[in-house]
């Protein structure tokens, strides 16, 4: 997945979740940068190199959108949402057995023509 692919993905799950750009970098740098030292200015310069993160992301340095979009998947409103709730996938015990025999078959075969 390309770097604008992924901030296109973190862009669509803020909407979804009804979280604004700056509201997401506000928590972010609250919890992850100013550790309780509240500073109005440092926060405002913060929330403006979010947004030009996710508009003109840097070409080098690409590490901070994973970082923004484990954070995401941390907040309440990720986690209450149905849609990323992780969900079991079971699979038909038979219909694995009966691949697992067939492929056994088919390896029995080649290993038998090859001998000959």
């Amino acid at each position: 997945m390309t770097i604008e692919e992924k901030i296109s993905e973190l862009k669509e799950k803020l909407q979804e979740l009804g979280i604004s750009q700056a509201e997401f970098a506000r928590r972010y740098y609250t919890d992850k940068i100013a550790f309780g030292n509240d500073n109005d200015r440092e926060e405002k310069i913060f929330i403006n190199r979010f947004k030009k993160h996710l508009s003109r992301p840097p070409k080098r340095d690409t590490h901070w959108i994973e970082q923004y979009t484990s954070f995401l998947k941390e907040q309440d409103e990720f986690k209450k949402n149905e849609k990323y709730k992780p969900s079991y996938v079971g699979y038909r015990e038979d219909s694995l057995l009966e691949s697992i025999r067939k492929d056994s078959r088919q390896l029995s075969i080649d290993l038998e023509i090859g001998k000959e």
